[in-house]
């Protein structure tokens, strides 16, 4: 395992349940985000890190691309969200992994997964995703993420 930074959120939302996080002395490159869309039926990988363990690349298949509304993470609002549908199998702490292009680009980032098809995932689209992190690039400073009341 490498070495832990600490990592700073600069930006948070809600409705696409997904933070931007500023890390000094972090020495990675920078994601690269598809410049197009994933097509129907295209080939991708999910890169995950299941029930907290190592990384595992696995196979999937875009199935869809369409707006699905639903309620925000707290339960609070309606969001409407551009999302693919895949044909693999998200497990528990897969939230947050990329979907990647056999090219290695991000087509988008994993959410949620189907409680009535186990092979099938769901992923917020790139598009929401380059504009967050555009907005976080230029964010200046911490922002909060609020705890989720019991």
């Amino acid at each position: 395992m490498g070495e832990l930074l600490p990592a700073t959120v600069v930006l948070y939302d809600t409705g696409a349940d997904a933070a931007v996080l500023r890390v000094p002395g972090l020495d990675a490159p920078a994601i690269s985000f598809a410049r197009s869309d994933a097509p129907q039926g295209s080939s991708a990988v999910v890169a995950e890190y299941p029930q907290n363990g190592s990384l595992d690349l696995r196979a999937a298949t875009v199935a869809t691309r369409t707006d699905a509304t639903d309620l925000d993470i707290y339960d609070e609002s309606t969001v409407t969200r551009d999302v693919y549908r895949l044909r693999t199998t998200v497990r528990p702490g897969n939230s947050g992994g990329p979907l990647l292009s056999t090219e290695g680009q991000v087509y988008g980032m994993v959410f949620a997964r189907s409680t009535a098809h186990p092979d099938t995932g769901y992923v917020l689209a790139a598009d929401a995703l380059r504009t967050l992190a555009d907005q976080g690039d230029r964010a200046d400073g911490p922002v909060g993420t609020r705890a989720v009341s019991s």
